[in-house]
Protein backbone atom coordinates (compact mmCIF):
# COMPACT_ATOMS: atom_id res chain seq x y z
CA UNK A 1 0.00 0.00 0.00
CA UNK A 2 1.44 3.41 -1.13
CA UNK A 3 -0.97 5.78 -0.18
CA UNK A 4 -4.15 6.50 2.06
CA UNK A 5 -6.80 6.38 -0.47
CA UNK A 6 -8.37 3.15 -0.19
CA UNK A 7 -8.26 3.46 3.66
CA UNK A 8 -10.33 6.35 3.42
CA UNK A 9 -12.70 5.01 0.79
CA UNK A 10 -13.16 2.23 2.84
CA UNK A 11 -13.89 4.87 5.60
CA UNK A 12 -16.39 6.90 3.93
CA UNK A 13 -18.48 3.95 2.92
CA UNK A 14 -18.40 1.51 5.82
CA UNK A 15 -16.72 2.41 8.70
CA UNK A 16 -18.46 5.44 10.20
CA UNK A 17 -20.13 3.91 12.69
CA UNK A 18 -17.01 1.92 14.13
CA UNK A 19 -15.48 5.12 14.15
CA UNK A 20 -17.37 7.07 16.31
CA UNK A 21 -17.20 4.07 18.74
CA UNK A 22 -12.77 4.12 18.91
CA UNK A 23 -11.32 5.54 22.05
CA UNK A 24 -10.07 8.94 20.11
CA UNK A 25 -7.24 9.93 22.00
CA UNK A 26 -8.69 13.91 21.83
CA UNK A 27 -10.51 13.71 24.89
CA UNK A 28 -12.07 17.47 24.73
CA UNK A 29 -11.79 21.31 24.73
CA UNK A 30 -13.04 23.48 27.85
CA UNK A 31 -13.27 27.27 28.01
CA UNK A 32 -11.66 27.96 30.90
CA UNK A 33 -11.47 31.66 30.21
CA UNK A 34 -15.65 31.92 29.87
CA UNK A 35 -15.79 30.18 32.97
CA UNK A 36 -13.13 32.13 34.51
CA UNK A 37 -14.60 35.20 33.68
CA UNK A 38 -17.83 34.73 34.69
CA UNK A 39 -16.61 33.74 38.01
CA UNK A 40 -14.84 37.05 38.58
CA UNK A 41 -17.66 39.01 37.10
CA UNK A 42 -15.36 40.23 34.46
CA UNK A 43 -12.72 39.61 31.67
CA UNK A 44 -9.85 37.76 32.22
CA UNK A 45 -7.86 36.86 28.93
CA UNK A 46 -4.31 36.06 30.47
CA UNK A 47 -4.71 32.55 31.37
CA UNK A 48 -1.16 31.08 31.17
CA UNK A 49 0.06 28.11 33.05
CA UNK A 50 -1.54 24.49 34.28
CA UNK A 51 -1.63 22.02 37.13
CA UNK A 52 -3.66 19.10 37.86
CA UNK A 53 -4.29 17.66 41.53
CA UNK A 54 -4.56 14.77 42.60
CA UNK A 55 -8.37 14.54 42.52
CA UNK A 56 -8.67 15.47 38.63
CA UNK A 57 -9.22 19.42 39.88
CA UNK A 58 -7.18 21.83 37.52
CA UNK A 59 -5.37 24.44 38.25
CA UNK A 60 -4.95 27.81 36.20
CA UNK A 61 -2.97 30.67 36.39
CA UNK A 62 -4.77 33.93 35.53
CA UNK A 63 -2.93 37.80 34.50
CA UNK A 64 -4.53 40.23 36.65
CA UNK A 65 -6.96 42.23 34.44
CA UNK A 66 -5.83 46.26 35.61
CA UNK A 67 -2.83 47.08 37.47
CA UNK A 68 -4.66 47.31 41.05
CA UNK A 69 -5.48 43.73 40.83
CA UNK A 70 -3.55 40.93 42.00
CA UNK A 71 -2.57 38.08 39.96
CA UNK A 72 -4.74 34.95 40.62
CA UNK A 73 -4.95 31.11 40.50
CA UNK A 74 -8.01 29.21 39.96
CA UNK A 75 -9.44 26.41 40.46
CA UNK A 76 -12.01 24.54 38.48
CA UNK A 77 -13.67 21.42 38.68
CA UNK A 78 -13.77 18.52 35.47
CA UNK A 79 -17.09 20.35 34.54
CA UNK A 80 -15.57 23.68 34.43
CA UNK A 81 -17.12 24.95 37.31
CA UNK A 82 -15.02 27.35 39.18
CA UNK A 83 -14.11 26.54 42.64
CA UNK A 84 -12.06 28.95 44.37
CA UNK A 85 -9.87 32.20 43.41
CA UNK A 86 -6.67 33.10 44.92
CA UNK A 87 -4.35 35.73 44.85
CA UNK A 88 -1.06 35.48 44.02
CA UNK A 89 1.68 36.35 46.55
CA UNK A 90 2.24 40.04 46.85
CA UNK A 91 5.94 39.52 45.79
CA UNK A 92 4.64 38.65 42.26
CA UNK A 93 3.08 42.05 41.82
CA UNK A 94 5.98 43.70 39.83
CA UNK A 95 5.44 40.92 37.06
CA UNK A 96 3.22 42.06 34.34
CA UNK A 97 1.71 38.88 33.78
CA UNK A 98 2.00 36.47 37.16
CA UNK A 99 2.30 32.82 37.66
CA UNK A 100 3.38 30.85 34.74
CA UNK A 101 3.37 27.38 34.78
CA UNK A 102 2.22 24.49 37.46
CA UNK A 103 3.29 21.41 39.10
CA UNK A 104 1.89 19.53 41.27
CA UNK A 105 3.76 17.40 43.74
CA UNK A 106 2.08 14.71 45.15
CA UNK A 107 4.25 13.66 48.02
CA UNK A 108 3.78 17.75 49.44
CA UNK A 109 0.21 17.67 47.99
CA UNK A 110 1.61 21.45 46.73
CA UNK A 111 1.19 23.12 43.71
CA UNK A 112 4.44 25.03 42.68
CA UNK A 113 4.50 28.03 40.18
CA UNK A 114 7.19 29.50 38.04
CA UNK A 115 7.29 32.84 37.44
CA UNK A 116 9.85 35.68 35.65
CA UNK A 117 12.21 37.33 37.36
CA UNK A 118 9.84 41.13 37.61
CA UNK A 119 7.92 38.84 39.95
CA UNK A 120 10.55 37.01 42.15
CA UNK A 121 12.90 38.97 44.42
CA UNK A 122 13.44 35.84 46.68
CA UNK A 123 12.13 32.95 45.03
CA UNK A 124 11.33 32.25 41.07
CA UNK A 125 8.96 29.07 42.41
CA UNK A 126 6.12 29.65 44.46
CA UNK A 127 4.06 26.81 46.38
CA UNK A 128 0.32 26.76 46.95
CA UNK A 129 -0.36 24.71 49.65
CA UNK A 130 -3.69 22.46 48.81
CA UNK A 131 -4.47 21.32 52.09
CA UNK A 132 -4.56 25.53 53.35
CA UNK A 133 -5.38 26.63 50.34
CA UNK A 134 -2.80 28.99 50.87
CA UNK A 135 0.66 30.40 49.27
CA UNK A 136 3.38 28.95 52.11
CA UNK A 137 6.68 31.32 51.85
CA UNK A 138 8.64 28.16 53.77
CA UNK A 139 8.61 26.31 50.80
CA UNK A 140 8.85 28.65 47.81
CA UNK A 141 12.11 28.22 45.98
CA UNK A 142 15.04 30.46 44.37
CA UNK A 143 16.28 27.88 41.40
CA UNK A 144 19.25 28.42 39.87
CA UNK A 145 17.74 28.11 36.41
CA UNK A 146 19.45 28.60 32.78
CA UNK A 147 16.20 30.57 31.34
CA UNK A 148 15.49 33.42 33.13
CA UNK A 149 11.36 33.56 32.92
CA UNK A 150 9.87 29.86 34.05
CA UNK A 151 7.38 29.25 31.48
CA UNK A 152 7.60 25.31 31.46
CA UNK A 153 7.66 23.66 34.87
CA UNK A 154 7.31 20.15 35.76
CA UNK A 155 7.45 17.68 38.76
CA UNK A 156 9.48 14.50 38.16
CA UNK A 157 9.10 12.91 42.12
CA UNK A 158 12.19 14.34 43.32
CA UNK A 159 12.53 17.33 41.68
CA UNK A 160 11.89 20.23 39.18
CA UNK A 161 11.98 20.98 35.12
CA UNK A 162 11.83 24.36 33.93
CA UNK A 163 12.05 25.40 30.56
CA UNK A 164 11.07 28.63 28.05
CA UNK A 165 11.38 28.78 24.04
CA UNK A 166 14.86 28.19 23.35
CA UNK A 167 16.71 28.87 26.52
CA UNK A 168 17.90 25.09 28.04
CA UNK A 169 15.65 23.05 29.63
CA UNK A 170 17.30 22.82 33.52
CA UNK A 171 16.22 20.62 35.94
CA UNK A 172 16.85 21.95 39.70
CA UNK A 173 16.40 20.56 43.50
CA UNK A 174 13.99 20.75 46.27
CA UNK A 175 16.44 23.38 47.44
CA UNK A 176 17.04 25.50 44.00
CA UNK A 177 20.35 23.76 43.15
CA UNK A 178 20.42 23.16 39.94
CA UNK A 179 20.95 19.72 38.37
CA UNK A 180 21.39 19.67 34.69
CA UNK A 181 20.73 21.46 31.53
CA UNK A 182 19.69 20.19 28.45
CA UNK A 183 19.08 22.22 25.27
CA UNK A 184 15.15 22.79 24.41
CA UNK A 185 13.64 21.10 21.38
CA UNK A 186 11.80 24.13 20.23
CA UNK A 187 11.99 27.59 20.12
CA UNK A 188 8.81 27.97 21.38
CA UNK A 189 8.34 26.17 24.62
CA UNK A 190 6.07 27.18 26.81
CA UNK A 191 4.85 24.22 29.26
CA UNK A 192 6.59 21.30 30.43
CA UNK A 193 4.71 17.88 32.34
CA UNK A 194 6.58 14.34 33.35
CA UNK A 195 5.30 11.29 32.55
CA UNK A 196 5.80 9.29 35.33
CA UNK A 197 6.03 6.02 33.81
CA UNK A 198 7.80 6.66 30.56
CA UNK A 199 10.80 9.05 32.54
CA UNK A 200 10.41 11.68 29.79
CA UNK A 201 9.34 15.26 29.84
CA UNK A 202 6.80 16.23 27.36
CA UNK A 203 6.90 20.08 25.93
CA UNK A 204 3.78 21.73 24.74
CA UNK A 205 4.91 23.95 21.93
CA UNK A 206 4.02 25.61 18.80
CA UNK A 207 6.25 27.05 16.27
CA UNK A 208 9.96 26.61 15.04
CA UNK A 209 11.41 22.66 14.57
CA UNK A 210 11.77 22.92 11.28
CA UNK A 211 11.72 19.15 10.53
CA UNK A 212 9.14 16.09 10.29
CA UNK A 213 7.64 17.03 14.09
CA UNK A 214 5.97 20.52 12.78
CA UNK A 215 3.00 19.14 11.89
CA UNK A 216 2.06 21.73 8.85
CA UNK A 217 -0.67 21.30 6.73
CA UNK A 218 -3.21 24.68 7.11
CA UNK A 219 -2.76 24.64 10.52
CA UNK A 220 0.92 25.49 10.56
CA UNK A 221 2.29 25.57 12.81
CA UNK A 222 -0.11 24.77 15.11
CA UNK A 223 -0.16 23.73 19.19
CA UNK A 224 1.55 20.18 19.38
CA UNK A 225 3.50 18.17 22.27
CA UNK A 226 6.65 16.49 21.85
CA UNK A 227 7.98 14.00 24.19
CA UNK A 228 11.72 14.83 25.05
CA UNK A 229 14.41 13.03 26.42
CA UNK A 230 15.35 14.63 29.65
CA UNK A 231 19.13 13.08 29.64
CA UNK A 232 19.62 15.05 26.00
CA UNK A 233 16.73 17.10 25.34
CA UNK A 234 16.57 15.58 22.01
CA UNK A 235 12.97 14.84 21.04
CA UNK A 236 12.44 11.07 21.10
CA UNK A 237 9.64 10.82 17.83
CA UNK A 238 6.45 10.66 19.98
CA UNK A 239 4.56 13.72 20.21
CA UNK A 240 0.94 14.52 18.59
CA UNK A 241 -1.06 17.56 17.57
CA UNK A 242 -3.29 19.78 20.21
CA UNK A 243 -5.38 22.21 18.16
CA UNK A 244 -7.70 19.95 16.32
CA UNK A 245 -9.40 19.74 19.43
CA UNK A 246 -9.59 23.64 19.19
CA UNK A 247 -13.32 24.60 18.55
CA UNK A 248 -14.02 25.31 14.71
CA UNK A 249 -12.57 28.95 14.15
CA UNK A 250 -10.38 29.62 17.40
CA UNK A 251 -6.68 29.81 16.71
CA UNK A 252 -4.41 29.39 19.73
CA UNK A 253 -0.84 29.16 21.32
CA UNK A 254 0.79 26.54 23.72
CA UNK A 255 0.48 26.99 27.53
CA UNK A 256 1.13 25.05 30.92
CA UNK A 257 0.91 21.36 30.67
CA UNK A 258 0.33 18.35 33.20
CA UNK A 259 0.42 14.86 33.00
CA UNK A 260 -1.90 12.75 35.22
CA UNK A 261 -3.15 9.38 35.21
CA UNK A 262 -7.03 8.94 34.77
CA UNK A 263 -8.11 5.50 35.11
CA UNK A 264 -5.59 2.74 33.14
CA UNK A 265 -4.83 5.97 31.01
CA UNK A 266 -2.33 8.90 31.26
CA UNK A 267 -3.60 12.08 29.72
CA UNK A 268 -1.68 15.45 29.32
CA UNK A 269 -3.77 18.36 29.53
CA UNK A 270 -2.42 21.76 27.67
CA UNK A 271 -3.64 25.35 28.85
CA UNK A 272 -4.06 26.63 25.34
CA UNK A 273 -3.89 30.32 24.94
CA UNK A 274 -6.71 31.01 22.36
CA UNK A 275 -8.79 33.24 20.23
CA UNK A 276 -11.34 34.02 21.05
CA UNK A 277 -11.04 32.31 24.35
CA UNK A 278 -7.95 30.29 26.08
CA UNK A 279 -9.17 26.75 27.13
CA UNK A 280 -7.85 23.41 27.93
CA UNK A 281 -7.66 20.09 25.76
CA UNK A 282 -6.58 17.36 26.68
CA UNK A 283 -5.42 13.89 24.89
CA UNK A 284 -4.75 10.86 26.19
CA UNK A 285 -0.47 10.28 26.21
CA UNK A 286 -0.36 6.75 25.45
CA UNK A 287 -2.67 5.99 22.85
CA UNK A 288 -0.14 6.08 20.44
CA UNK A 289 3.19 4.59 22.57
CA UNK A 290 3.79 1.54 24.36
CA UNK A 291 5.05 -2.12 23.78
CA UNK A 292 3.72 -5.39 22.83
CA UNK A 293 4.43 -8.72 23.35
CA UNK A 294 8.32 -9.85 23.34
CA UNK A 295 9.72 -6.17 23.05
CA UNK A 296 7.47 -5.56 19.75
CA UNK A 297 6.27 -1.78 19.25
CA UNK A 298 4.84 0.10 16.78
CA UNK A 299 5.44 3.56 16.38
CA UNK A 300 5.11 6.77 13.50
CA UNK A 301 7.13 8.70 12.05
CA UNK A 302 7.50 11.48 9.51
CA UNK A 303 5.42 14.03 11.91
CA UNK A 304 1.53 13.44 13.00
CA UNK A 305 -1.10 12.30 10.01
CA UNK A 306 -2.32 15.71 9.18
CA UNK A 307 -3.79 15.90 5.87
CA UNK A 308 -1.32 16.58 3.12
CA UNK A 309 1.66 15.28 5.05
CA UNK A 310 3.76 13.00 2.11
CA UNK A 311 6.11 11.96 5.08
CA UNK A 312 3.91 9.76 7.20
CA UNK A 313 4.71 6.23 7.92
CA UNK A 314 4.21 3.36 10.55
CA UNK A 315 7.22 1.82 11.95
CA UNK A 316 7.42 -1.78 13.42
CA UNK A 317 10.49 -2.09 15.86
CA UNK A 318 12.02 -5.56 17.01
CA UNK A 319 11.04 -7.84 14.77
CA UNK A 320 13.38 -10.92 14.57
CA UNK A 321 15.98 -11.03 11.74
CA UNK A 322 14.71 -14.09 10.54
CA UNK A 323 11.15 -13.44 10.77
CA UNK A 324 8.31 -11.25 8.18
CA UNK A 325 5.94 -8.82 9.49
CA UNK A 326 2.41 -7.91 8.97
CA UNK A 327 0.37 -4.58 9.74
CA UNK A 328 -3.34 -5.10 10.94
CA UNK A 329 -5.31 -2.21 10.17
CA UNK A 330 -8.92 -1.11 11.69
CA UNK A 331 -10.86 1.51 13.12
CA UNK A 332 -11.39 0.30 16.78
CA UNK A 333 -8.98 -0.52 19.40
CA UNK A 334 -11.00 -2.95 21.00
CA UNK A 335 -8.97 -6.25 21.11
CA UNK A 336 -9.70 -10.10 21.45
CA UNK A 337 -7.38 -12.93 23.08
CA UNK A 338 -6.44 -15.85 21.07
CA UNK A 339 -4.41 -18.03 23.59
CA UNK A 340 -2.10 -20.32 21.36
CA UNK A 341 -1.99 -18.17 19.13
CA UNK A 342 -0.14 -14.84 20.44
CA UNK A 343 1.14 -13.91 22.95
CA UNK A 344 -0.86 -11.05 23.42
CA UNK A 345 -3.97 -9.47 22.08
CA UNK A 346 -5.06 -8.91 18.59
CA UNK A 347 -7.65 -6.39 17.35
CA UNK A 348 -10.50 -7.91 17.16
CA UNK A 349 -12.20 -6.17 13.75
CA UNK A 350 -9.16 -5.39 11.35
CA UNK A 351 -10.49 -3.85 8.11
CA UNK A 352 -6.88 -4.06 6.25
CA UNK A 353 -3.39 -5.99 6.88
CA UNK A 354 -0.46 -5.44 4.53
CA UNK A 355 3.15 -6.72 4.35
CA UNK A 356 5.52 -4.34 6.03
CA UNK A 357 9.25 -4.29 4.34
CA UNK A 358 12.04 -4.03 6.14
CA UNK A 359 14.44 -0.59 5.94
CA UNK A 360 17.34 -0.32 7.49
CA UNK A 361 16.19 -2.40 10.53
CA UNK A 362 13.04 -1.69 10.79
CA UNK A 363 9.67 -2.67 8.90
CA UNK A 364 8.47 0.80 7.65
CA UNK A 365 4.87 0.83 6.16
CA UNK A 366 4.61 4.20 4.04
CA UNK A 367 1.10 6.18 4.02
CA UNK A 368 1.37 9.54 2.25
CA UNK A 369 -1.70 10.94 3.73
CA UNK A 370 -3.75 12.76 1.41
CA UNK A 371 -4.66 16.30 1.40
CA UNK A 372 -8.64 15.30 1.61
CA UNK A 373 -8.29 12.72 3.97
CA UNK A 374 -11.22 12.69 6.48
CA UNK A 375 -10.82 13.25 10.39
CA UNK A 376 -11.00 9.55 11.98
CA UNK A 377 -9.18 7.74 13.75
CA UNK A 378 -7.27 4.56 12.61
CA UNK A 379 -5.32 1.44 15.10
CA UNK A 380 -2.18 -0.22 13.97
CA UNK A 381 -1.05 -3.56 15.21
CA UNK A 382 1.94 -4.97 14.05
CA UNK A 383 2.78 -8.89 13.91
CA UNK A 384 5.56 -10.83 13.79
CA UNK A 385 5.36 -13.80 11.38
CA UNK A 386 7.76 -16.49 12.75
CA UNK A 387 8.13 -19.94 11.72
CA UNK A 388 5.85 -21.11 14.48
CA UNK A 389 2.86 -20.41 16.62
CA UNK A 390 2.27 -18.21 18.79
CA UNK A 391 2.40 -15.07 16.74
CA UNK A 392 4.29 -11.58 18.55
CA UNK A 393 2.15 -8.70 18.28
CA UNK A 394 3.07 -4.73 19.08
CA UNK A 395 0.61 -2.50 20.82
CA UNK A 396 -2.36 -0.93 19.46
CA UNK A 397 -1.25 2.36 18.23
CA UNK A 398 -4.52 5.13 17.71
CA UNK A 399 -3.45 7.14 15.46
CA UNK A 400 -5.65 10.57 14.68
CA UNK A 401 -5.80 12.17 11.21
CA UNK A 402 -5.98 15.74 11.32
CA UNK A 403 -7.93 17.37 8.68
Amino acid sequence: MRNWLPLATSVLLAASAASQQAADSGLGFLDAQAAISAHLGADHDGLLGLAVDGIGHYWVSVRRRTPGDPHRIIELDAAGNVLGAFAAPAETSGSSFGLRDGAYDPSTNCIFWGIDPAGAPQANVYCFDLSTRQFTAQNAIRAAVVTGTIRGLAFDGTGFWAGSFASPITSFSRAGVQLSAVPSPSDALYGLAWHPVRGTLWAATQAGLGDGLTQGGAYSPGVHVIEVDPATGTPTGDGFRADYLLPAGTTGVAGGCEIWRRGSNFVISILVQGAPHDGIVELIVDADVGVGCGGLTVDYTGGNAWAGNPNFAVVARGVAAASGCAMLIGFDTATVAVPGVTLCPVLGSPILSFTVPNLGGSHVLSLPVPATAPAIGIAFQAAELGAALPVTLSQVLWVKIVP
